[in-house]
């Protein structure tokens, strides 16, 4: 799994700045029908804070400036077309939802960032929401079905469920009745799993990243959930808690969820076919790691 590329603070940073943008003719990026023109990109870049008309004194603008705004746009324009192919669509009320949690994230810097800066975070991070609770082609996952499958530490990804007993015996009972098997464990978890609220949905804990599930279970558990076969009941594991029995469970049981881990991925997929186009002079757009770079040979200014 691919870390996170969905970071916002280079954007922000723009309103920070005080570049001026260069009035050069042509559409600086393309996606599909979709266009970023020069115009709109020096309002991103020269964008005042205190509300004015933005300046228009031209100066050729770096491209570690342009570039974070660039990215930003292609990123969105990507995401949005895909979850519109997917019947679906961003929302007024996605978009206030959004502004509200960019407002606390950024508390310090979101009422001095220039509007036209604000629109863009706040249509970027709807798209990349919405994009990830519009529900996936289990097809369109199987390219990550052979990195899953590698297990945990290989891939990054932690999916587990578990039975909680209080006593050693009782584990070992569980486990003779799954006979190695994960037939019946959803009914068994039910029926005799301590835990509350994992019982309720089978024994299923929510899937997460690896360093999250490192640092947020008992040593223990995490142990034995990387040591163990996929779809293989391990145990008993003695936590805190009390007795486990672990099953680390196969892809097919858990596409929908891991989705959302696989989102740098997913995209790196689909960018190639988006028909994205990005004047040369900028770079060009590399969708492994959804920024646009600069050309080879070409300074990164």
């Amino acid at each position: 799994m691919r870390p996170p590329i969905w970071a916002l603070t280079a954007l922000v940073a723009l309103a920070s700045g005080c570049s001026s943008f260069s009035d050069n003719d042509g559409d600086v990026a393309r996606v599909g029908d979709a266009t970023l023109t020069v115009d709109e990109l020096g309002a991103l870049l020269v964008a005042p804070t205190d509300g004015s008309t933005p300046a228009t004194t031209p100066r050729q603008v770096e491209g570690t400036t342009a570039r974070p705004a660039i990215s930003a746009w292609v990123v969105t324009q990507v995401l949005t077309d895909d979850i519109e192919a997917r019947g679906s669509g961003i929302t007024p009320e996605d978009r206030i939802a959004t502004e509200e949690q960019l407002a606390l994230q950024f508390q310090q810097q979101w009422p001095t960032t220039p509007q036209p800066v604000k629109d863009l975070l706040i249509e970027r991070s709807a798209a990349l929401t919405k994009w990830n609770q519009v529900p996936v082609d289990p097809a369109s996952m199987e390219p990550f079905r052979s990195d899953y499958e590698q297990g945990m530490e290989a891939s990054g990804v932690a999916c587990t469920a578990h039975i909680l007993v209080e006593t050693e015996a009782e584990a070992e009972e569980v486990l003779a009745e799954l006979d190695g098997t994960t037939d019946g464990f959803a009914a068994l978890a039910e029926e005799r799993s301590t835990d509350e609220a994992s019982s309720a949905n089978g024994g299923v804990l929510p899937c997460s990243t690896i360093d999250e599930f490192s640092g947020s279970y008992d040593p223990a558990y995490v142990e034995a959930s990387l040591a163990a076969d996929m779809g293989v009941p391990v145990g008993p594991v003695e936590t805190q808690f009390g007795f486990h029995v672990i099953v680390v469970r196969p892809f097919d049981d858990v596409v929908e969820e891991v989705a959302t881990l696989y989102s740098a991925e997913r995209f790196a997929e689909l960018a190639p076919d988006a028909d994205v186009y990005i004047d040369p002079r900028y770079g060009a757009f590399d969708a492994e790691t959804a920024l646009v770079e600069p050309l080879g040979g070409q300074p990164a200014t």
